[in-house]
């Protein structure tokens, strides 16, 4: 994300150069040094708003050749404070705070497929807590770093499905709770996605299973619940091989 901001170095450098050209030798497209003007731009941008010390600083807009447009506040040439900027050839809209040229603090990030995030940002990423919905498929609540699910969230998909807990780039990864209505429970340990480790599922019939998890089943020696009797059984690649009901 903080590529497409190599811009904010430019808008600042470029109103500045013209407002001392305007200085020395005056030209129709130079901003003024103070109050409100417009100024066309070297990277095909034209800013119109206010000025301060050859600036953009305060209210203002600029709008690029290509379709883009960023409206809001500016501080010493730079994107800070409150403002909406809109990349229409990759379909988003950002609109929060701002800090220096880069999205920072709290924001909402639109995509054209309906996608959104609102929540906190720092230094132009996904940063901290926030929400992020795909509409018809599932909607995140929880911690993010540089963009990905990071540290504690959960999931709630459209089907009715939902995790809890721990991820760690952007998968479930830790320790968590999995539940599928009408099928089963789950809760223990995941990686990479899929439950592996010490873990227990509780199936919809009234059966579990708390043991060892390998590739996403039950995967090893533990204690379960087969048609209303408890014992210790052995599962290899999710497949009952043994089981001795306790006396």
């Amino acid at each position: 994300m903080n590529a497409r901001f190599a811009l904010r170095s430019l808008a600042c450098c470029s109103a500045l150069a013209l407002g001392v050209a305007e200085a020395q030798n005056p030209q129709p497209n130079a901003p003024p040094l103070n109050g409100s003007g417009r100024a066309l731009l070297p990277d095909s941008g034209e800013y119109e708003g206010t000025f301060a010390a050859g600036l953009m600083h305060g209210r203002g807009k600029i709008r690029w050749r290509n379709g883009d447009l960023y409206e809001g506040e500016f501080v010493n040439g730079l994107f800070h404070g409150i403002g909406t900027f809109t990349r229409t050839k990759s379909g988003y809209t950002y609109s929060g705070n701002w800090h220096e040229g880069y999205e920072q603090g709290r924001g909402k990030l639109l995509w054209r497929n309906g996608a959104s995030y609102v929540g906190d940002f720092v230094a132009g990423e996904r940063n901290g807590q926030g929400v992020f919905t795909r509409p018809g498929e599932f909607t995140y609540t929880g911690a993010f770093v540089d963009g990905r699910y990071q540290g504690r969230g959960r999931t709630d998909f459209s089907d009715g499905r939902r995790y809890e807990g721990d991820y760690n780039l952007g998968m479930f990864e830790g320790e968590g709770k999995f539940v599928w209505p009408g099928k089963h429970v789950h809760i223990g340990r995941y990686k990479k996605g899929t439950r592996d480790g010490p873990g227990r599922i509780d199936w919809d019939n009234g059966e579990w299973f708390e043991g060892d998890f390998k590739d996403d089943v039950p995967d090893g020696p533990g204690r379960c619940r087969v048609a209303e009797k408890i014992g210790d059984c052995l599962f290899k690649d999710a497949e009952l091989k043994s089981f001795t009901e306790d006396q």
